[in-house]
């Protein structure tokens, strides 16, 4: 990025970004970050050791468990290679990267993102805004592949490929809840939902639809805002190219890769857009049922499949040696989040285990029911504090069943729905996934931007995605009290956020 002219003026909030961004990139190897990070997980339960809270769901009192003695030690020692192979991100990481290791080793992904990236500028920021945001339906797959892919975009069409990757990110992470079609998160939080409903409503039950509505106006508006927001007053400060991204190491990978002529490219791309509608075709006509639970591997195949069909055309894979060669080169550049990744799965899971996250949770949701807050400012309330625990409690499932029982009895007993509990808990499950360093894919994408600026470093992306993280969260708390001052259905039922 070129440097800011030292004669023109900052305004606050450009102090604020550039402190952020300064201070980050100060911050140790991300490997030795998260190991401190780890470690004051295992200090911290140590001190709020006896803390406790009772759990609404079950009436049990949940205590924070010391984990700096034998016991705890031991627990350590004998989870560590277990909470390692057990992240979520890894598998979904190495099966994704075998795939798009064959689309980018076979030219493919270069030659699309060039085809892509000749849309209008207008539209660029929107089209990796909207497909990041529709694509949490490949659930981690999204966020492995969105942002690589945004900053790939970006640097095809001669713009900042880090904040073109900050903004897939945003995409895929921020926008993660909503959709224009159903996805596995609506049914894994509707049965969440039902559970906690049924403490205080044995018969009631909430659809994996109940949020539908909501979610495709937030899909379009969000999208839309966030684009505006970008083009109008983040595009000039972070969107210029810099000269120093024409050697990067991307761009030296994309040297070795060899000239085609235009009508080889184009008989190459014709017949990968042939094998994917082959390809997602036939699974819609004889497995349409298992896609969305299975959709990881079917997504690797895909890229495989698509990969092949451009390289073989192209003659980019020409044998088996080049085949294996190239789901070899997909493996290799996601080297650095493996080694990141252990410190990252085992400080999580040190969180969770001494019991830090549940009372931290519960003492949260207590102190904004115990003091009547109702209304849109309740709504709002609940959106901060899951904003807040979503900074350090980041799986979206766990954090809804810690919550669900929480906010869904209390909200019932005020007078709201299960499904209008559920909303405002997507909100802000989603808003600040993109400023937290305990985010799984973190690691990954700070990868993929150090092959376009070796120095770069966590502050890069976070002084990126924090104005983003705020217009999510401004917009859909408007869009929020739209809904519920005109009392429009949150999905299909015709239910609201009361009851």
């Amino acid at each position: 990025m070129e440097k800011q002219n030292t004669n023109e003026k900052m305004s606050f909030f450009d102090h604020i970004i550039h402190g952020i961004e300064v201070a980050g990139n100060k911050l140790p190897n991300p490997f030795v970050l998260f190991v401190m990070v780890w470690i004051f997980m295992i200090v911290l339960s140590q001190i709020l050791a006896g803390v406790s809270a009772i759990d609404p769901a079950s009436g049990e009192t949940v205590v924070v468990e010391g984990m700096l003695n034998a016991d705890g030690l031991e627990w350590v020692l004998k989870n560590m290679v277990k909470n390692y192979t057990k992240f979520s991100p890894l598998g979904t990481v190495l099966v994704m990267m075998i795939g798009l290791g064959v689309t980018t080793t076979s030219g493919l992904l270069n030659e699309a993102m060039k085809k892509l990236a000749k849309v209008p500028d207008r539209w660029l920021v929107f089209l990796v805004l909207f497909v990041g945001i529709c694509g949490n339906i490949a659930s981690g797959a999204a966020s492995a592949i969105v942002p690589a892919l945004a900053a790939s975009l970006f640097y095809a069409a001669k713009k900042d490929p880090i904040f073109g990757l900050c903004i897939g990110f945003a995409g895929v992470t921020a926008g993660y809840t909503a959709n224009l079609i159903p996805t596995g998160t609506d049914v894994l939080l509707a049965g969440v939902s039902t559970t906690a409903l049924q403490l205080v409503n044995p018969e009631g039950t909430v659809s994996p639809l109940c949020n539908y509505f909501f979610m495709i106006a937030s899909t379009i508006i969000i999208a839309a805002v966030a684009s505006f927001v970008i083009n109008k007053f983040m595009m000039k400060k972070y969107g210029k190219w810099d000269v120093k991204y024409e050697n990067c190491q991307a761009a030296k990978e994309l040297a070795e890769q060899k000239t085609l002529e235009d009508t080889v490219v184009n008989k190459g791309l014709r017949n990968a857009l042939l094998a994917t509608i082959i390809y997602w075709g036939a699974l819609f006509l004889f497995v349409r049922s298992i896609i969305v639970t299975y959709i990881i591997p079917f997504m690797m195949f895909f890229f495989i499949a698509a990969g092949l069909a451009y390289g073989v055309t192209v003659k980019t894979i020409k044998n088996t040696n080049d085949f294996v060669k190239a789901m070899e080169n997909g493996l290799k550049s996601c080297l650095s989040f493996l080694v990141i990744a252990f410190p990252i799965a085992n400080a999580i899971e040190a969180f969770g285990h001494s019991n830090i996250a549940s009372v931290v949770a519960i003492k949260l949701a207590e102190f904004c029911s115990g003091r009547g807050i109702v209304g849109l400012p309740l709504l709002i309330m609940l959106i901060l504090i899951t904003s807040l625990v979503n900074l350090f409690l980041v799986s979206s499932t766990s954090k809804w069943a810690l919550l669900a029982p929480i906010f869904i009895p209390f909200m019932y007993y005020l007078g709201y729905s299960a499904e209008g509990a559920q909303v405002v808990y997507r909100i802000g499950d989603s808003c600040t996934n993109i400023i937290t360093p305990l985010q799984p894919f973190i690691a990954m994408h700070l990868a993929v931007i150090r092959k376009y600026d070796a120095d770069a470093g966590l502050g890069s992306i976070f002084s990126r995605t924090l104005p983003l993280s705020m217009t999510f969260f401004v917009t859909w708390v408007i869009l929020l009290a739209i809904w519920y001052i005109t009392g429009l259905p949150l999905g299909p039922g015709g239910i609201g956020f009361t009851l």
